[in-house]
């Protein structure tokens, strides 16, 4: 009996959890008419990420907002180091799995500052002809050190850098790079990358101006997306 009312409990949890996560997709806006919400990048990518595709998941306060809402389907589908902080990770990640598996699609992930620790390796990507798709969140910050330290200090402090056109970067390299502006642009952006062969980079300017609740329980996250 104790292990019945235990399910039954947990399956009330499972359905509370899918319906806030759909409804905080389908309700995020962004405050900003430069920039996109992050849960509009997760609401796209969503639709592309099925159970052959791999994610290589850099460090940043980008991390958090995948790993809470955007659904894998097997094991090792997405690679992500948590506590381990491996900024750059995410390009070299993205390069061994197309290696390991050349046929299947590799989305990588990376904050603007994460993807420049190791951003020379898309020349290798490049020279390997690995099939992946790399997308830069793009905010001129180290942003999850900002939040970390508003927290603590109440300001931030030796985080900002000036404005890199990433797009062009890519095509220097040899790859294919897409500059995004809006969130309409997104699905056709990832469209285009995972029709292509060989690596694409695309960028996006995110709004955070949400981070301050990846700090709150998951129940207050929900509730302020979706009045925002």
């Amino acid at each position: 009996m104790g292990r019945l009312a235990r399910a039954t409990s947990l399956e009330e949890i499972l359905g509370d959890y899918h319906a806030k996560r759909r409804g905080d997709l389908l309700e995020a806006r962004s405050t900003s008419n430069t920039a996109v919400h992050p849960l509009q990048i997760v609401r796209e990518l969503e639709k592309v990420v099925t159970p052959d595709v791999t994610m290589c998941l850099d460090m940043g306060t980008f991390h958090i907002w995948l790993a809470r809402y955007l659904l894998s389907f097997r094991a090792r589908q997405m690679l992500i180091s948590n506590g381990q902080q491996t900024m750059g990770v995410g390009l070299p990640w993205a390069i061994a799995a197309s290696l390991i598996n050349p046929a299947q699609k590799v989305i990588s992930v990376s904050g603007d500052g994460g993807f420049m620790m190791s951003c020379m390796e898309l020349e290798t990507a490049v020279r390997l002809k690995c099939n992946i798709v790399h997308l830069v969140w793009v905010d001129q910050q180290y942003n999850m050190v900002e939040m970390q330290e508003r927290k603590k200090y109440g300001r931030g402090s030796g985080v900002d850098f000036g404005p890199i056109d990433f797009a062009m970067f890519a095509r220097s390299c040899g790859a294919q790079g897409i500059a995004i502006r809006s969130a309409d642009e997104i699905a056709g952006a990832l469209c285009t990358a995972m029709e292509a062969e060989g690596p694409v980079v695309i960028s996006i300017p995110v709004d955070y101006s949400h981070n301050h609740l990846l700090m709150e329980p998951l129940a207050r996250l929900g509730e302020t997306s979706a009045a925002a």
